[in-house]
Parts: structure tokens; sequence; C-alpha cells
């Protein structure tokens, strides 16, 4: 007989960044570790959009904040990014997170400082016991 949890959780934000980009995220948590993102956005220099698909890894979770790292591209450009931020919990029941991410990115055989700043909303969470025999 095999017992556990299964956990899901649906997440949107916005995030600036320090390149002039600001974008609308979404997330999907099927797990309580690992979560892949999907942030669409635009660069305000030139209004050029962009997009950005990323899966991190929550590798420390405490009451108030969680510690992740990931991987992830930037597209169109094609930019590799590896995503290292937080996630600060500022009130008791974690629907809103502000988002620290400096995050270095390679491009073009250079590498490059990310820096967002961010909120994120909990729309939905899950948790389910499970059992099998």
């Amino acid at each position: 007989m095999c017992s556990g949890k299964a956990y899901s959780q649906w997440r949107a934000g916005v995030i600036s960044s320090n390149i002039y980009t600001v974008y609308a995220s979404g997330s999907y948590e099927f797990s309580n570790k690992i979560r892949p993102e999907v942030r669409l956005g635009m660069y305000l220099r030139d209004a050029e959009p962009e997009a950005q698909g990323l899966v991190t890894y929550h590798f420390l979770e405490e009451e108030k904040v969680i510690l992740y790292g990931g991987l992830g591209v930037i597209l169109p450009s094609g930019v590799v990014l590896f995503p290292i931020g937080a996630i600060v919990y500022p009130f008791n029941d974690k629907r809103i997170g502000l988002v620290l991410e400096p995050s270095p990115a390679f491009y073009d055989g250079q590498i490059y400082n990310l820096g967002s700043l961010g909120v994120q909303f909990t729309i939905k969470s899950k948790s389910i016991s499970t059992s099998s025999e």
C-alpha cells in the first residue's frame, strides 16, 4: 500500500526586468518542487514582444520564502537564462509573493545579469491525499 499527497498550484504575476522588459507571467506548480512558467512581455525600448519559458526547482521552502533555480530561454532572441531567485511571502496566507530574481543569462558568447522584480498571486492551490493498494 502506498500513500502520499499530490499537490498543484496556479500562479499569475507581473515581473519587470533590468533590461526594460515588463512581463505577465503564468505558472502551474504540479508538484511541491517543480514549476514550469511562461512569461509574455514587451521590450519597452522598441516595443518588441518577447516570451520566456522557464522550469524552476524549489530547493528551499520555508514559511515565508522559497528559493529556486532553473533553466529557461527567451524568444525570439534565443537567450539562455538560469533563473535563480526567491519568492518572499509578506502575509500569512501565502497568496501574494514578492519575486526577486538575479538571473545570469548567456547570449552570443556573453554573460548578462537579468535582474527582475515582481509580484505573484496564487490563484488556486490544491493538496490531495492519495493512496493505492
